[in-house]
Formats: structure tokens, sequence, C-alpha cells
């Protein structure tokens, strides 16, 4: 499966605004939920659960948050370019310039790999 099987115009968000990270995956949850049909709270309380485990940032100034919602039935991707004006003031976001959020009902159904977010956040 490739990243296009996955993410149409819909599933992109150019100019993202957060002041800090929670509010990053606030808003990238809230996007998610449009796109899934799963109440925006409970993509965001699992995201951010999984986030406080450790980060998700791989370096180059991308991070790919995600986790496991056992109602959906597939894989679903969201890209996000964060806003340089607005991620300058906030210390967790400073380095961050892309985000890839993953939601789906298995951890296994993962479908992302290194070489595929390469390709799509140059």
């Amino acid at each position: 499966m490739k990243i296009s099987d996955i993410m149409t115009e819909k599933n992109v968000v150019l100019g993202l605004k957060a002041n800090s990270k929670r509010q990053l995956l606030q808003e990238l949850s809230d996007k998610a939920a449009e796109i899934t049909g799963i109440n925006e709270r409970t993509i965001f309380d699992i995201v951010l659960e999984r986030e406080n485990l450790g980060s998700t940032g791989f370096g180059g100034g991308t991070a790919l948050p995600h986790g496991r919602i056992p109602e959906l039935d597939k894989v679903y991707g969201l890209f996000a370019k964060v806003d340089p004006a607005e991620k300058a003031s906030a210390d967790d976001l400073r380095a961050m310039h892309k985000c890839i959020l993953e939601v789906t009902e298995r951890i296994d159904q993962m479908k992302f790999n290194k070489e595929e977010i390469e390709k799509l956040i140059s």
C-alpha cells in the first residue's frame, strides 16, 4: 500500500496554526474526525496518550503522531505543514515543520514507511 492509497487532497492541511504540541494534536484530531467520522476528542485522547509515552518526532522537522482506534475499519493518514509564524513562539514546536497523523484499527496496519514519508515531506 502507498501513502496515496490512504491520503487525498482532503487529508492535507497547509499552514496549520498551533502554539503548542497539544494544540497541534487537537487541530489534527479535529481534521481527522472529519475524515474518519470518529469523535475528535476520542482521537485526541488516543494520540495524546501515545505521544505521552515518548515523542513521535523522527528528525528533519517531522513528527508521526499515531494511535490505535478500534472503531476504524482502515488506515487513515493526515499530512500537515505547520505555519512557521505560529510555531516560532512555541518551544515544543520550534523544530517541527511537518506532521503526519496516522490512525488505524490495529497497530500492525500502520502503513507509512520511511521512504514514503521522505517523498511526502520533500
